[in-house]
């Protein structure tokens, strides 16, 4: 009861010394607070990354893989290229996601570990073909890749990074989760420092007469319109007196609370947009602009169930830019990316709403076209293949272009998106040996 027996100047000093703790104590909190919310966005940004690289992880066996696949086919050294890079890159990638996930949970990390063992098999079973093919000995290596030892490992590696995906989604989202919490908290203490602070500024009203009443009438105001809209109007005509001093300090104070609401309300509205915008890119092939195999191998099959299903046909056309190798090696690797910025425009000028073009591999395209059957497509095919024809390239003088195109249709519950995709490639190998620049249907 003390306090009510002060002067007004006093009973004034009193409240802003509450004041001032309360806006000391509010800056500690508020660090506290963002070095938890930067913490948070940290672990976002890591999880995020082991996504990442757990998708390119699978993209280099497969790469890997094909390139395997390719020379022990055609005995074409190039193809050991995507093979020697695609072998070294799962590696590099892999050693990346165990350095990441150290501070993870255990079972990643095991889960990591038999992945790593996994992929050792993997590549030593595309080493020994090679090594077998190398040594005169095909059918051996024809033999191994038949069977079911590679395809079981790959199955496998994806098994385990499917789980390891699914808990690094769960963790994702737990992060989230615990960020959008942090965000809510403060918005919370800030409106209960409001409160607060409304509260020693309604003490004052009984301490001062009218030649304070309309500044504390519009503070008043400024205050409900902060906490029923979010946004503050600085208390206008402030006196340089004793009441004024605490309308300078509310001005100040609430103009804080409202930036600092804001910019935490663009931090979460920025991280949701780059985390929405990183899934998107992780579908999409960087240069061209289309879509990557990952994508394929999530849509196919719904594709080819579809059509299953339904009955309507599905075909699949594989296009593959002729001596790709030789525009490389002459006109440098900047013109080869114009190169296939251009035929990628094509496909994509090409293409229907329904349909999906992916860059398949370094030169070679992909595109699902649904409700579709093999007279079209190959239509489509050839028209493609006549528009690249007159494509005209300034880096490339007057050198054309053309593609060689491989067309293969689905069969109704016979073909899985491996068969389709092996059928079409192996009429785009038929078009290769035909003398390139056409059109070849399964």
């Amino acid at each position: 009861m003390a306090v009510f027996k002060l002067s007004l100047r006093a009973r004034i000093y009193t409240l802003f010394v509450v004041l001032m703790t309360m806006y000391v104590l509010n800056f500690a909190l508020m660090m506290n607070v963002k070095n938890q919310t930067d913490a948070a966005q940290e672990r976002i940004n890591e999880t995020n990354t082991i996504l990442d690289l757990k998708s390119q992880l699978l993209l280099k066996l497969t790469d890997a893989e094909t390139g395997q696949r390719g020379f022990i086919l055609t005995g074409k050294p190039e193809y050991l290229v995507p093979y020697s890079v695609g072998s070294e890159q799962a590696q590099q990638t892999l050693k990346k996601l165990l350095q990441l996930n150290k501070k993870n949970v255990a079972v990643q990390h095991q889960r990591l570990q038999e992945v790593a063992r996994l992929i050792e098999l993997k590549l030593s079973e595309l080493a020994k073909t090679i090594q077998l093919y190398n040594t005169g000995d095909v059918q051996a290596s024809l033999d191994l890749i038949n069977s079911d030892e590679g395809q079981r490992y790959m199955d496998e590696i994806r098994a385990q990074l499917r789980a390891f995906k699914a808990l690094e989604m769960t963790t994702l989202n737990e992060r989230q989760q615990k960020l959008n919490g942090l965000l809510d908290t403060v918005q919370i203490i800030y409106l209960l420092e409001f409160v607060v602070f409304l509260i020693l500024m309604l003490l004052l009203v009984g301490l001062i007469r009218r030649r304070v009443t309309k500044p504390l009438t519009q503070l008043h105001i400024s205050a409900k319109q902060l906490e029923a809209q979010g946004r503050f109007a600085p208390v206008p005509n402030v006196a340089d007196d004793e009441i004024g001093s605490v309308v300078k300090a509310f001005n100040a104070m609430a103009k804080k609370i409202v930036t600092q609401v804001r910019e935490l309300r663009d931090l979460n509205h920025q991280t949701t947009q780059e985390r929405d915008t990183a899934r998107m890119e992780s579908l999409v092939d960087h240069l061209t602009g289309l879509f990557n195999r990952r994508h394929l191998s999530s849509q196919l099959q719904k594709l080819i169930e579809s059509s299953n299903r339904y009955g309507h046909p599905l075909t699949l056309l594989i296009i593959d830019l002729d001596h790709f190798k030789d525009i490389n090696d002459t006109f440098g690797h900047d013109s080869g990316d114009r190169v296939l910025i251009e035929v990628a425009n094509l496909i994509h000028d090409t293409i229907r709403e329904s349909d999906i073009a992916v860059r398949y591999s370094g030169d070679e395209f992909i595109i699902v076209l649904d409700h579709t059957d093999v007279k079209d497509a190959l239509a489509k095919a050839e028209w493609l293949r006549e528009q690249v024809a007159l494509t005209h390239i300034n880096e490339l003088g007057g050198s054309r272009l053309s593609v060689s195109i491989g067309v293969a249709t689905h069969l109704p519950n016979e073909d899985t998106p491996e068969s389709l995709l092996k059928k079409a490639d192996e009429a785009l190998y038929r078009a290769k040996q035909a003398g390139r620049n056409r059109s070849e249907s399964a």
